[in-house]
């Protein structure tokens, strides 16, 4: 993903448009918070279930229902572990996953650091499969999709800035398969950030180069990150090398754009939406 120099720190503030979570026929689902999405997201039952042929580790696309509420959602159950595995592209890893779980891991980071581009999501299991259920976001294009379209966010500096919100987060959680298929752009252009179940390297290892500016209310909430708080929310998705990781990898980003404030100024790193 390349950003337009010059338009992610500097400039007036371009707002996101407020999100209304769509039902199948698109109709505004009545949800007032993620709260309220994610016990619905427990409680429906799983009415009928197709399999994806897009991505990887093929989940399901599945029909939630909830007396009278009906909304879409996604079932993936991956979960596989190697104590090394090899990519064509780069060096090898010691003690991979791909697990479903880290995409609850993902979502209870995200309400942590004030990244609101995460989908809710929740634990669940289906057909014996233990996976995770996520909210379906209607009315979306990938990445791939729009750029086959020809198609650009008018407000060139307000994209921009999304797309550094998820570069910085993708450092945070070690997510090594960042691709045009796993971004999603709704129709007010606001960029989600789905499939996050090769995240959460055990690596404290992170790349300075995309570590430039930050938006203000991630920077908060990346300082104000308590260990205590990361377990609490995370431990159950995360093995302790895993936990060990992002909180390395936490530190790290601090200490890298405090000295960025020092040598740019404030203003020159920090952005507001």
């Amino acid at each position: 993903m390349l950003l337009v120099p010059g338009l992610v720190a500097a400039g007036a503030a371009v707002q996101l448009a407020p999100h209304t979570w769509l039902g199948p026929d698109g109709e505004p689902l009545p949800f007032q918070s993620d709260a309220e999405l994610l016990e619905f997201l427990r409680q429906a039952e799983i009415v009928s279930a197709e399999e994806l042929t897009s991505g990887v580790t093929r989940p399901f696309r599945v029909l939630l229902r909830h007396g009278d509420v009906e909304a879409y959602g996604v079932f993936r159950y991956v979960d596989e572990r190697a104590t090394r595995a090899k990519y064509a592209s780069r060096r090898g890893e010691l003690f991979f996953r791909d697990s479903a779980g880290f995409e609850c891991a993902a979502y209870e980071l995200s309400q942590l650091v004030n990244v609101r581009h995460v989908p809710p999501v929740v634990e669940r299991t289906y057909d014996r499969k233990q996976g995770t259920l996520q909210v379906w976001v209607e009315r979306v294009m990938t990445e791939t999709e729009r750029l086959a379209a020809g198609r650009s966010d008018p407000a060139v500096q307000r994209w921009n800035r999304q797309l550094n919100v998820m570069n910085v987060f993708d450092v945070l959680i070690g997510n090594i398969d960042r691709n045009r298929g796993n971004i999603l752009i709704d129709e007010y252009w606001r960029v989600w950030f789905i499939d996050h179940t090769r995240a959460f390297r055990g690596s404290s290892r992170i790349d300075s180069q995309a570590l430039v500016s930050i938006e203000r209310g991630f920077w908060e909430g990346l300082q104000a990150l308590a260990a205590a708080d990361v377990r609490e929310r995370l431990g159950a998705y995360l093995t302790e090398r895993e936990l060990r990781g992002l909180l390395q990898r936490a530190e790290g980003m601090v200490a890298h754009y405090r000295k960025l404030i020092r040598e740019r100024g404030e203003a020159q790193v920090v952005y507001t939406y």
